[in-house]
């Protein structure tokens, strides 16, 4: 059964199809464009196949046009109404030009995706419960307090602790004998003959010639500062994961331990070892390429906890639709107390800041800072 004709551009012409079969196929190279390469952005961890024989048609619909028309594009709809390889879909659909908040959208069933986490709950043993009051919000210095001392080090970290900061953020590598080392960059400065400036680079360096150049090891942190605090760590090694794991068991504590990654690939290759910590999907919401409840059912589906974007991208309307699939809101770069305050008001998880005494005051009141 074809349904109605919907005509997007003067020769171009959209249908939908219900059912599974197919006339006479073209490849997306024949319409002028490129196929997609569905497989090449390993840095947003999106998946797909390209299906080319599913996604465009040039069959019956031309024929049966009232007058001479190109090559009709054909976006596919299951007949049950599921998600079929919805990246597949949203090929077809930006071929056309038709913009993200819709292409996401193509083939998704109303109440399907909370029909799925509530299917999802009940078949997780290992996941905790989402309970927002536990954590709410939580106040992290961003890589220490970096306003007051050079970031990432253990006089930033330590003052931020001192003036009220509920948790601390850092970034982690390997360091070339293989111990997990606290910088943002892959190098850090140095010198030549103590005169040359030149970048060192931290992969291939030992832990002990890094802590000449003021860089911590995350061992340091847990031995001089304890761990009666939430620590959030952004993942900038491919390695550095599980190795953070086994620290935090060892002298930490890996209930209080946000581990953070761009990657849903790699925050699931945690997932499978580490059930005992927080898992953190930081990404910028232009980068993803599904619809933000899809995107929250995924994570749900995947145990990982927590969404973390720029403050600027948060609204009260996504911070309750990420709750609603039990996954926290985290917002990063909250530098004005017009930021934070804006984060508290719309139920905000946890915020980021490089300015603690600020953030602590806005978050908590005067008192605490």
């Amino acid at each position: 059964m074809v349904g109605p004709v919907a005509t997007f551009e003067k020769e171009v012409e959209v249908e939908e199809i219900v059912g599974r079969e197919r006339g006479p196929v073209v490849g997306l190279l024949e319409l002028g464009g490129q196929p997609p390469d569905l497989l090449a952005d390993s840095y947003r961890d999106q998946q797909g196949t390209d299906r080319r024989g599913r996604l465009v048609d040039d069959g019956a619909g031309a024929a049966r046009a009232a007058e001479a028309i190109g090559t009709a594009v054909v976006v596919d709809a299951h007949p049950d109404g599921e998600v079929d390889d919805p990246q597949a879909d949203r090929s077809a659909a930006l071929a056309l030009g038709l913009d993200r908040c819709h292409t996401g959208s193509i083939g998704t069933a109303p109440g399907a995706l909370e029909a799925r986490f509530r299917g999802l709950r009940s078949r997780s043993a290992q996941r905790r419960p989402y309970d927002a009051a536990s954590v709410t919000p939580i106040t992290f210095a961003h890589r220490g307090a970096r306003a007051q001392h050079p970031e990432n080090t253990l006089p930033a970290f330590r003052y931020a602790i001192e003036h009220g900061a509920r948790g601390l953020e850092t970034d982690a590598w390997l360091s070339g004998d293989g111990q997990v080392v606290l910088v943002h960059n892959s190098w850090v400065r140095g010198a030549r003959l103590g005169v040359v400036p030149r970048r060192i680079p931290v992969p291939t360096t030992s832990a002990a010639r890094l802590h000449d150049l003021g860089v911590p090891r995350l061992a340091d942190l847990y031995e001089k500062l304890g761990s009666a605090y939430e620590l959030s760590i952004d993942l900038k090694d491919g390695g550095v994961g599980e190795r953070i794991v086994e620290l935090a068991r060892e002298s930490g504590d890996p209930g209080r331990l946000w581990l953070c990654s761009p990657s849903r690939r790699a925050l699931r290759a945690l997932r499978d070892v580490a059930p005992d910590v927080h898992l953190v999907h930081s990404q910028t919401k232009s980068r993803l390429q599904t619809p933000l409840e899809r995107h929250a059912a995924d994570l749900a589906e995947a145990r990982i906890e927590v969404m973390n974007m720029h403050h600027s991208e948060w609204t009260a309307g996504l911070v309750a639709l990420f709750h609603r699939f039990e996954v926290k809101a985290f917002a990063w770069d909250t530098q004005e107390v017009r930021h934070l305050q804006a984060m508290h008001t719309i139920g905000i998880d946890a915020v980021y800041s490089d300015h603690v005494a600020r953030m602590v005051e806005t978050i908590d009141g005067p008192a605490a800072s």
